[in-house]
């Protein structure tokens, strides 16, 4: 029998059929796990603190015809601690989009995208507003620090499901001339 913490409660419970049960890795140990791996999918920052847009939007993406590996970064600051450890350790791979909330907690996602653009490795990926926000002054900011598109976030899941279409045309755009 194996000896357990059950994921809800701290007291162990004896269980004669169950796996141990695994933490899921940090957004720091997603990166490093992924050093070894062949690249083979599209390497996407998420910065999204609501798991539920989080969920739809990897089941959007998963819909895509392509794979795509999937960081998630649940507040500002860890978003902007990630692409910092990017440009200070070359061996980590890189992303090839950055899909952004601007409404995230500790750090906003303008602080994300404007970190993100004033790095050595990820200023020229694309990078993907998706907020409820429709104020004007956020996206003149958005489109100020660099974003690449502003994707309003839409109750009915018809309509964003758009998202996918439009992150697979981003990334198929030609890179624009440094």
């Amino acid at each position: 029998m194996l000896l357990q913490t059950h994921p809800r409660c701290a007291s162990p419970f004896l269980s004669p059929n169950l796996p141990p049960v695994r933490q899921p890795p940090s957004p720091a140990d997603q990166i490093e796990g992924d050093i070894t791996k062949t690249r083979s999918a599209y390497r996407v920052l998420l910065a999204e603190d609501n798991d539920a847009d989080i969920m739809v939007m990897e089941e959007i993406l998963g819909q895509q015809n392509a794979a795509f590996d999937i960081v998630v970064a649940n507040d500002g600051q860890q978003a902007i601690q990630l692409l910092r450890q990017l440009d200070e350790n070359h061996q980590l791979p890189g992303f090839d989009i950055a899909l952004i909330d601007l409404n995230l907690p500790k750090r906003t996602g303008h602080e994300v995208l404007a970190t993100l653009r004033n790095t050595t490795r990820c200023r020229h990926i694309p990078a993907i507003i998706v907020t409820s926000s429709r104020a004007v002054s956020d996206i003149t900011r958005a489109r100020e620090l660099g974003a690449t598109e502003y994707f309003e976030k839409l109750p009915d899941l018809e309509a964003y499901s758009v998202l996918g279409a439009l992150v697979m045309k981003t990334l198929q755009r030609e890179p624009a001339a440094s």
